[in-house]
């Protein structure tokens, strides 16, 4: 299995020995290595992947304001350690050139909406027509209110399936609603209708989500009785989908 969205790091949150600790609590083989906001610095995710190639991969995060910006990317995309770069709402509203570009380089746009989907989805549109080959992931449910009504603040996530290009990270819940996320389930559901388990997968975003027992909770939901997923769909979203856009070929 594949945790699709974790953090790492030594200036905030936890090093890597944390994560391999909750991965190995809970049987994942492989993860992607998320920048956390605010450090532009990745060479620690870097060391750890060219230590680690097989178990993982990175998400780098580019200052958008600095204007080395697009050396900066170029820099990501011919690195062997980094599938995909991060890109928050402001990011996106203030330099939606930087997000064009790294989307025409071929990295993964890994998109953090913390106000939601609505502010941005006419950029998150236009960007997948101009990058069609290329995967957008709306991490974090695409960030839902903790009271969720998918036909109001979210509703253009629902929309936005229509382009195959996107795809929607099931990670964060713990930040709207506690576990078992009974006032996700609707929404997630809706989701999972729309996007398929093909385009949908896993993510603890440990170590913010909590304990080791936290991260094990959060992917038994995956394949509980709630969520109604066949066998298929659990193997999609624990490990297919996310194989295929960060360990191609694997």
């Amino acid at each position: 299995m594949i945790d699709s969205y974790t953090h790492c790091g030594i200036d905030k949150y936890e090093p890597v020995e944390s994560v391999v600790e909750a991965m190995e609590y809970s049987e994942i083989t492989r993860a992607v290595l998320v920048q956390h906001l605010g450090q532009f610095d990745n060479s620690y995710i870097d060391n750890v992947v060219k230590d680690n190639p097989e178990t993982f991969t990175g998400v780098g995060l580019v200052d958008t304001t600095d204007t080395n910006w697009y050396r900066e990317i170029e820099a990501l995309r011919n690195s062997d350690s980094f599938m995909g770069i991060r890109f928050s709402s402001p990011s996106i509203l203030g330099n939606f050139d930087a997000v064009i570009e790294a989307g025409q380089m071929g990295l993964n746009l890994i998109l953090y909406t913390p106000d939601g989907i609505d502010e941005v989805s006419q950029e998150i549109a236009a960007l997948a027509r101009k990058v069609p080959d290329t995967s957008i992931v709306l991490t974090h449910l695409g960030c839902p209110e903790q009271k969720v009504d998918v036909d109001r603040r979210n509703c253009s996530i629902i929309r936005l399936g229509e382009f195959p290009n996107i795809f929607v990270g099931l990670s964060g819940q713990h930040m709207f609603c506690e576990y078992p996320y009974r006032n996700l389930l609707v929404y997630t559901k809706r989701i999972v209708e729309t996007y398929t388990s093909k385009r949908i997968m896993w993510g603890s975003n440990f170590p913010v989500c909590g304990s080791v027992e936290a991260y094990r909770s959060d992917l038994s939901y995956i394949s509980s009785e709630h969520l109604e997923l066949s066998d298929v769909e659990v193997q999609d979203i624990t490990e297919n989908t996310a194989r295929n856009l960060f360990f191609p070929g694997s």
